[in-house]
């Protein structure tokens, strides 16, 4: 997830060649999984890959797919990398909190982590729940910053908040967890809200183009599920809950 805090490069020096901002551009494009990160990211010419990743990322906001880097394509506030999701089994979940952050108590931590999944718990079978446990567990909850070995570096303060893993088989021994990036400013009510959309991840949804969802890419302040995450929370998982 993300704030709208993201440097937006000028259409004009885009389109010009500017260096520096169609590196940020194509920088931008590798962060969140448009654009195969293992290509260079200075490169002075936009070429076909550059255009066809321009195109995915519109497609998903809505907007003229054109590949073309223009006004209406906001570059402030896409969320993390979008991956294939799968699901748990139904059964208890465990989570663990790895490690603190010198901004709040961990009781607070600890609470805001509780809000968030007390939300998801409403929508999913009664054979399901979360327990926090010191051992093992399912989701390994760590606050972190900039390059911190899973390949996705946090960049300081503002613009990425956190990220989170798809469950297994997805993404190996990082299935299910949760990074926080150490360099926001966390309170327990902005932790809950980041948390609640991460939750999301972990537990299997995607990012949803409903811009008044939780899982909806941009940060929007919510402390509760809407309509259209209930909706994914239950198809995936055959929940209750009532939408």
């Amino acid at each position: 997830m993300a704030t709208s805090a993201w440097f937006v490069p000028e259409v004009d020096d885009v389109e010009s060649g500017m260096e520096n901002a169609r590196s940020c551009v194509r920088g931008y494009l590798q962060q969140f999984g448009y654009l195969d990160r293992s290509r260079a990211v200075n490169q002075l010419d936009f070429d076909v890959d550059d255009r066809a990743a321009l195109r995915s990322m519109q497609h998903f906001l809505g907007l003229p797919a054109t590949g073309i880097y223009n006004r209406e394509t906001d570059m402030n506030g896409i969320a993390n990398f979008t991956l294939q999701g799968n699901k748990w089994p139904n059964r208890v979940l465990t989570w663990k909190l790895v490690n603190a952050s010198p901004d709040l108590p961990n009781t607070e931590i600890v609470r805001a982590l509780k809000a968030a999944l007390s939300e998801w718990s409403q929508y999913l079978p009664n054979t399901m729940s979360f327990q926090r446990t010191s051992d093992n567990a399912d989701m390994l909850v760590q606050f972190t910053g900039k390059i911190h070995g899973d390949g996705f570096p946090f960049d300081g303060p503002g613009n990425v908040l956190a990220h989170a893993f798809f469950p297994p088989p997805n993404n190996g021994l990082l299935a299910g967890d949760l990074h926080f990036d150490e360099d926001e400013d966390w309170d327990e009510p902005f932790l809950m809200q980041v948390a609640l959309h991460e939750f999301g991840h972990s537990l299997g949804l995607q990012h949803s183009t409903d811009p008044t969802a939780v899982m909806y890419p941009f940060f929007n302040n919510l402390a509760k599920l809407q309509r259209d995450d209930i909706a994914a929370i239950r198809q995936l998982y055959g929940g209750s809950g009532s939408i």
